[in-house]
């Protein structure tokens, strides 16, 4: 085994286990700790070159319960379920794209692992994507979402460029604004999309602007904070109607400007530009103040959405929720799906953070050990209960990716309940 877990699996064929888990980020590598330490022979695929998916960019400052802030360092917390996972027996299967899932259950990969996986029991901790921001320009080689602005950043140490623009101004963006600042970009500045139906809400500064107030507790720097406690008590259409200045307001030194857009992106065979105007009063460009600004980087923001491919194949019930961040299985209590031998665990159930995806993979686990008789209904009852109140707690601290998780982890429990039974044992309705 190398230093990552990853087995040496060149030229075998075929594997059997019980459980194989695709997906090695955070609620992946939890819930391969939970079952292999059951006794489970248990396979962890996933298509990056080491275990920890989004983790190994994530570094950045979390609210703690008590006003103070701590570093939430996504590689080492990576490096440590990798670990237990390892420990506990779990094998890896990485580099590995599953590109055919079919009932028995059989994977077929493309990569350095086996060919075939075949398995009693999945888990899929797919995770969630970026959806891209269509501005014109955006195919041009220089657009590149946060989220890889982030990876190469603090993960692979690479600039993504000298001197760059975001576009969309949401939490993530804010945060690898600064991180990539903090390497040694010049950020010009956090900016609107250009006004339209391709950008939607992202594109109507009131609400940015309420996006602001509410992220300002929040956010994972001081400097978000207190911008959001200066710009306390006045109304969002005040804000952008006069007390928030057309050159924006300085966060970590970063012009972040809801009332400036994007509105094309300029280049050859790269980004070398991008064309800015003011927003009127009523969200539309005012062409007499459009200006070109020249970057070699250009940063989009937008939402994120579950990854839910290889549910839907499996035969999962989906089910739109627009607070979980679009499609994801419908699920019950224990993670389990409509599809009585898969369970999913993470934001492929609706985006949420990283501590929220590790307590749901071991929940996940621990439904999987309970399905293969490893634990009995008592324990498992007790497990459940126990996960569901720390699920609870760590939602109440977690920082919101979406306003209103809570109201569609609600409205999905409800429709669990409302589905016909697969013959799961159904050990509550509580939000999951």
């Amino acid at each position: 085994m190398d230093r990552t877990g990853a087995w040496k699996l060149m030229g075998v064929r075929l594997m059997k286990v019980d459980v194989a888990i695709i997906g090695a980020g955070p609620a992946g590598l939890s819930a391969a700790a939970t079952i292999a330490g059951r006794g489970l022979s248990t396979a962890v695929i996933d298509e990056g070159a080491e275990p920890g998916g989004r983790l190994l960019g994530q570094v950045h400052e979390l609210p703690a319960a008590d006003g103070t802030t701590h570093l939430w360092n996504g590689p080492r917390v990576a490096a440590e379920l990798g670990a237990d996972a390892t420990k506990a027996g779990a094998r890896f299967c990485l580099r590995s794209v599953v590109w055919g899932l079919f009932p028995g259950w059989r994977i077929v990969l493309h990569g350095q692992g086996p060919q075939e996986i075949e398995a009693r029991y999945l888990v899929l901790a797919t995770g969630a994507m970026m959806r891209s921001l269509a501005v014109p320009g955006w195919t041009l080689p220089g657009v590149v979402t946060v989220g890889a602005a982030q990876m190469l950043v603090n993960h692979h140490r690479v600039l993504p460029g000298r001197r760059a623009i975001v576009i969309g101004i949401d939490l993530l963006s804010l945060a690898v604004a600064q991180q990539m600042s903090a390497a040694g970009v010049k950020v010009e500045g956090v900016v609107m999309p250009p006004p339209g139906p391709l950008a939607g809400e992202a594109s109507e500064p009131k609400r940015v602007v309420d996006e602001l107030l509410r992220l300002a507790t929040w956010a994972p720097s001081s400097g978000v904070r207190l911008a959001g406690r200066l710009l306390h008590g006045h109304r969002a259409s005040d804000l952008v109607a006069s007390v928030f200045p057309r050159g924006g307001i300085k966060v970590w030194d970063i012009p972040v400007m809801p009332r400036r857009a994007a509105l094309e992106i300029r280049g050859n065979d790269t980004v070398h530009s991008v064309v800015l105007a003011d927003l009127t009063t009523a969200a539309e460009p005012d062409m007499r103040t459009a200006h070109e600004l020249e970057v070699d980087v250009v940063c989009t923001s937008s939402s994120l959405a579950p990854l839910t491919e290889l549910p839907e194949i499996a035969g999962c019930t989906l089910s739109h929720i627009a607070d979980l961040g679009g499609y994801v299985p419908l699920h019950g209590p224990a993670l389990e799906t409509t599809v009585e031998t898969v369970f999913v665990a993470g934001s492929v159930t609706g985006v949420e953070d990283a501590p929220t995806a590790i307590l749901q993979g071991r929940l996940a686990g621990d439904a999987v050990a309970h399905a293969a008789g490893r634990i009995s209904d008592a324990e498992h009852h007790a497990h459940v209960e126990q996960v569901q109140t720390e699920l609870a707690d760590a939602r109440r601290h977690a920082l919101p990716l979406y306003p209103r998780v809570r109201e569609g982890r609600a409205l999905l429990a409800e429709l669990w309940r409302q589905a016909p039974s697969r013959g799961m044992d159904r050990v509550s309705s509580k939000e999951v």
